[in-house]
Formats: structure tokens, sequence, C-alpha cells
């Protein structure tokens, strides 16, 4: 036996090995776009798992790793091609997704859930989400905000501060400043994943997602490729 195919088989046994001690178990699969054979080949080991131990298999996922290096269309692209092949029974996780828009693409791709750290990330560097985008709470613009940031947030920030203190809060550095963001933005991911679960009980999740494209402009895909590059040579990521 190739020593590759070798590997393989022992990897499935190990994995049987662990499933059979515990409770609920799920699989990732690496986007491995240049490889669609690799990938092919993980799908169907992921599907002979599951149709193995089809009580204790909780949920299937995809890493998002796409998300941080190529631009959105390439991976809404092989989202869309990964969870074609993915259990319906099951639920869909997709990791390192976290931005309004591309939480509510995945979402139309059917992806259930998805985790990340970017709205707590760019709520530290002054980054909110709104309804109609990303705003920098830096800007002078809102210096002179009385009201707060979202007159229809229900967040913490929104119902006790103003805009421009968020904005103060921001330019003397103050800690809680950073705090209050990221309540804010946390909050507004949760609205709007329930907003898309109500969507789809209603039947109306492709008007629900019509909408949310005629109000919200997200970041400029040239400038946000621009950032990441500076974030990944900050930490000598190559």
């Amino acid at each position: 036996m190739p020593l590759a195919e070798n590997t393989k088989s022992r990897l499935l046994d190990d994995a049987c090995a662990m499933i059979e001690d515990m409770g609920g178990v799920g699989g990732l699969i690496d986007d491995l776009d240049e490889f669609h054979e690799l990938r092919a080949r993980m799908i169907e080991d992921h599907s002979r798992l599951i149709d193995k131990y089809p009580d204790k298999w909780v949920a299937s996922g995809k890493d998002g790793v796409l998300a941080v290096g190529e631009s959105k269309d390439e991976m809404y692209r092989v989202t869309e091609l990964v969870t074609d092949l993915l259990p319906v029974d099951k639920p869909r996780y997709l990791m390192g997704v976290g931005s309004p828009e591309d939480l509510v693409e995945a979402v139309a791709r059917g992806v259930d859930m998805c985790d990340c750290v970017l709205p707590t990330r760019v709520a530290r560097n002054g980054a909110l989400f709104t309804r109609a985008g990303r705003v920098n709470i830096t800007n002078r613009r809102f210096a002179e905000m009385d009201e707060p940031l979202e007159g229809e947030c229900d967040c913490y920030a929104c119902r006790n501060f103003s805009g421009a203190y968020l904005w103060h809060l921001f330019k003397v550095r103050e800690i809680l400043g950073l705090r209050l963001a990221s309540v804010h933005n946390l909050r507004f991911i949760l609205r709007l994943m329930e907003e898309m679960r109500a969507a789809i009980g209603a039947g109306r999740f492709d008007e629900y997602r019509r909408e949310f494209w005629e109000r919200y402009r997200p970041t400029d895909e040239r400038v946000r490729r621009e950032q990441k590059e500076r974030w990944l040579a900050a930490r000598e990521i190559y």
C-alpha cells in the first residue's frame, strides 16, 4: 500500500476510535481550492464517517481560510462548492467568517453557523457596524453626534451613550471605548443572525437578503485587501 494511502487508512481508523468514545463530533473540510482532488477525497472520507456514525455526528464544517486572503467572490464560490456536497440534515459550520455581508452570503449558500474574531478585532480599531455599513467612529463627523450611533440598536453602548461619547473615548484612548465598540458589534451580528433565522422561518430569506444589500455598503474590496496585507506584514505572515 502506498505511504499516502496507508497514512490515510490509519487516520480514518484513529478517527473511528475517537468517535466511539465521544458523545458528539463534527468534521472540518479545508478549502484546498487549488487541490480539487484532495478536497473531493476529504469530503468522501467525511461522508463515510457520517454514514458510520449518524447518531454521533452533530455538524459539518468548512475552513474559511479564503476569507482572509482571496477575494470575496472566490470565497463565496468555494463555500458554495463545499456546502453543496455536505449533508443537508446536519448543521453546516463555516470557520473564520464574521463580516455582516459574508454572513448573509454564507447563509444564502446553506451555512448554519459561523465564528470569527473580526467583529471585536475591527471594533478595537474603531470600526463599528451599522445598517448602512461599517463606519470609523474616529472620524470627525461623529464628534458632534448627540444621538446613539444607531437609534434602533438595543446594545448597551447605543442605549446609554452617544456617538460623540464613543468618538471621545477613542480619541483619548480610553479602554472603555474598545469595550463598548465590541459590545455594539457583537450585538449587531447577533441581531443579524436572529433576523435571518426569522426570515428563513417565514419563507422570505431572499427578500431579506435583497433588502440587506439595498442598504448595506461593505468595505471597499481594494481597501480591505490592502488593510489585510498590512496586518499580515506587521505580523511577518506571508
